[in-house]
């Protein structure tokens, strides 16, 4: 089935693309035939991970598009209509954007080797950056983030988010290395330290660039040590969510070192075999009626209410956070967990509804495998070639 899943994923990504780049799905719904910033990124890393000439082009149109519509501050955009109209967020702006949209033009001009696009592209990189200093609001090295301001759009999670502190170190280091840029080399470096101290929580509560140290103490007095990097804390203190997608960009990061690895993917591990998930989870352990942020999660959505226990954000199960994490399976290396994560993923992809095959659908349950969300998802389909080109060709995204 594997091979069938590489094929028809690289044939989904020719149906998405279009002159303006990559759109979200080939569903024409909740604005889904967009080009979105963060789905055509990591779209387009699936598709640079390829021999496609075609889908590489394709990758360009995306990142013009995207640079084309900067807004005035230096945001990027969320996601451009075919007719030009513009949206940098709903309720709020995407933090996660600028970065997303650094680590695309990165990716493509290592692997093209077009200087020109780097220069060309260079100007609205830095402005994006430097709009994403700003939302260090103290100058300490860490981005802010309100509540759905990344891809967990309809989640609760907010602060000094995880995820967005990964995608910044990405983003620093690869504009760094592109551009030959100490100052950036250093400011990625710096950061990098700033995560594993900040996100993995040890003994030692009294390292001097802890953000928040009584928080930091009081999570490991009342908690104790969590074998994984936390989502998120903020001036209220820690939260102890397992994020999926974060952990897998850690672990592809080379954030952290092979102890912490072997710890992360222990407990995922140990997860599986106590069925607490079938499937990597987007966010573990789900919100469920009662709990305390239960209300505000039933409050955050726009088009309908998703995030049901095991659902959506909620405990569901993203193939494409599947794909970066059993990429970075491989960078560890974990092959023998990595084929079999893959295969997790192309499971599901091929699932459908009515009979059909390969529905690539946005989410799964975490329980039951039952597809949810929009079919025909372009980031479902670009999951399976990550995941497929790390474990059958040792390529990594970046």
């Amino acid at each position: 089935m594997n091979s069938d899943g590489f094929n028809w994923a690289v044939e989904l990504l020719h149906k998405a693309l279009t002159p303006a780049g990559f759109v979200a799905s080939l569903t024409d719904e909740n604005n889904y035939r967009r080009v979105w910033t963060r789905d055509g990124v990591i779209t387009s890393l699936a598709a640079l991970m390829t021999e496609d000439e075609k889908l590489h082009r394709g990758v360009e149109s995306t990142l013009e598009t995207i640079a084309n519509h900067q807004g005035p501050h230096g945001e990027i955009p969320s996601n451009v209509s075919a007719d030009g109209l513009v949206s940098y967020g709903g309720l709020v702006g995407r933090v996660d954007a600028p970065l997303w949209y650094i680590i695309g033009v990165c990716a493509y001009v290592k692997r093209s080797g077009k200087r020109s696009l780097a220069e060309r592209h260079r100007e609205p990189m830095e402005r994006a950056l430097f709009i994403s200093a700003c939302w260090e609001f103290n100058n300490r090295g860490l981005i802010y983030a309100p509540v759905s301001s990344d891809w967990a759009d309809e989640f609760i999670l907010s602060g000094y988010t995880l995820l967005v502190q990964v995608l910044y170190y990405q983003a620093l280091k690869g504009f760094g290395t592109l551009f030959r840029s100490v100052e950036h080399i250093e400011k990625a470096e710096n950061l990098k330290k700033l995560i594993e101290i900040n996100y993995w929580v040890s003994e030692d509560g009294s390292k001097a660039d802890l953000y928040h140290p009584n928080a930091y103490r009081q999570f490991l007095n009342e908690k104790g040590r969590k074998h994984y990097w936390l989502a998120s804390f903020s001036p209220t203190g820690y939260n102890d969510l397992f994020d999926g997608l974060a952990n897998s960009l850690v672990l592809l990061s080379g954030i952290g070192n092979q102890e912490k690895d072997e710890k992360l993917v222990n407990f995922v591990e140990k997860c599986y075999q106590d069925s607490d998930f079938r499937f990597l989870p987007a966010f573990y352990p789900p919100v469920k009626p009662g709990d305390g942020n239960w209300e505000l999660l039933k409050r955050n959505f726009r088009y309908k209410f998703s995030n049901y226990p095991w659902a959506y954000h909620n405990g569901g199960f993203w193939p494409m956070v599947a794909g970066f994490w059993t990429a970075g399976l491989v960078r560890s290396g974990k092959k023998k967990i990595a084929a079999s994560s893959y295969e997790v993923i192309s499971n599901n992809n091929y699932h459908d509804k009515n009979g059909e095959e390969w529905g690539f659908f946005e989410w799964h349950h975490g329980k039951t495998m039952e597809p949810g969300g929009t079919r025909y998802t372009v980031w479902s389909a670009a999951g399976e070639i990550i995941a497929e080109r790390a474990v059958h060709g040792g390529m990594l995204p970046f």
